[in-house]
């Protein structure tokens, strides 16, 4: 007897062919349905992106449209002056050009100002004694400009991108103050200052300097206000300075000084006007030591958590024209 074969069976495939059809047809309506929200939402974002960035750019142009144009017309009211200052204006270097019409013009203030070093080329030509470039983007390249401007004697260059390269560009000026507080300065750096005849203040705070730059300092003759808090420096390497004869002011905070440390310093200058020690862990046997320093005026002795009141009062018997200064205030700050 022949098998029965099962009429059914061809239509239960046929239907699950056309069910199998059907969802694949489905998810691919689903999936394109998402591929364009996706695209669409993307396209969106990145409109957004445009139309944020072209306002951006908009309204930066127009604020540093803006602050040059103060700029320039600050300058052109006084353009007999012989000081100007645009500390804390938003300038450009274009903002600058027009500054090489003050024929007279001795001091410039430029702190906090946005220009980069190629706005110092509208300095040239000008009869500047005194500049402070601190807390701007100058760098190295800059300093060209500023070796060429030879009645310059005092610069500040505090918090800026200068370094060993730019005091190089220097070496043409006789410079009296310089300041290159947290600058890139290095040892190496130190040598170009070497040959200034007439610095007497050098401020070198918070760089990478150490020992190996204590012996170029001490070629500069006439240098009597020294400032090395936080960098390498330690005892050891003050000990080259012991001879100088002109070294009146030394500020030394936060350089890990110790009682044996200042011992020996107030033994090396007997002769100091001022110093500054604080932030070192130092004790009251360091104001037995201090106490010989018979010449001095101004002591600072701000975070030294270890000292102690009546050691305080002591040395301010023992030294009463010296002005003991032991809490932060913006008029006792060393300057």
């Amino acid at each position: 007897m022949k098998s029965k074969i099962p009429i059914s069976q061809p239509k239960t495939k046929q239907k699950q062919i056309v069910l199998m059809s059907l969802g694949i047809a489905v998810l691919a309506i689903i999936l394109a349905f998402l591929t364009a929200n996706l695209i669409d939402e993307s396209e969106r974002h990145i409109q957004k992106l445009k139309e944020t960035h072209v306002s951006g750019v908009e309204s930066q142009v127009q604020k540093e449209s803006d602050s040059d144009i103060a700029a320039r017309e600050a300058i052109e009211k006084h353009l007999e002056d012989t000081s100007m200052s645009l500390s804390g204006f938003d300038l450009t270097d274009k903002g600058l050009s027009s500054i090489s019409k003050m024929k007279h013009l001795q001091r410039l203030d430029l702190s906090f100002a946005r220009i980069s070093g190629n706005a110092l080329q509208y300095l040239a030509g000008l009869p500047l004694t005194e500049l402070n470039l601190s807390e701007t983007s100058i760098a190295d390249d800059g300093m060209e400009y500023l070796g060429k401007i030879p009645t310059l004697t005092d610069l500040g260059l505090s918090q800026t991108d200068v370094g060993d390269r730019g005091l190089m560009q220097l070496k043409p000026l006789s410079l009296a103050y310089l300041a290159l507080t947290a600058t890139k300065v290095t040892d190496p750096g130190i040598s170009y200052l070497e040959g200034q005849k007439k610095m007497w203040k050098l401020c070198l705070g918070s760089t990478h300097v150490t020992d190996a730059c204590v012996p170029s300092l001490a070629k500069i003759e006439y240098l009597s206000w020294l400032e090395l808090g936080e960098t390498g420096v330690t005892i050891n390497g003050l000990k080259a300075l012991k001879n100088h004869k002109h070294l009146a002011s030394l500020l030394v905070p936060n350089c890990n000084l110790t009682d044996s440390d200042v011992e020996q310093l107030a033994a090396m200058f007997p002769h100091l006007d001022k110093l500054e020690i604080s932030g070192n862990k130092i004790t009251d046997k360091s104001l037995t030591s201090l106490a010989k320093i018979k010449t001095l005026r101004k002591l600072w002795l701000m975070r030294c958590p270890q000292l102690s009141q009546p050691a305080i009062n002591e040395i301010r018997e023992t030294l009463p024209q010296c002005h003991v200064i032991l809490q932060e205030s913006r008029t006792e700050l060393p300057h």
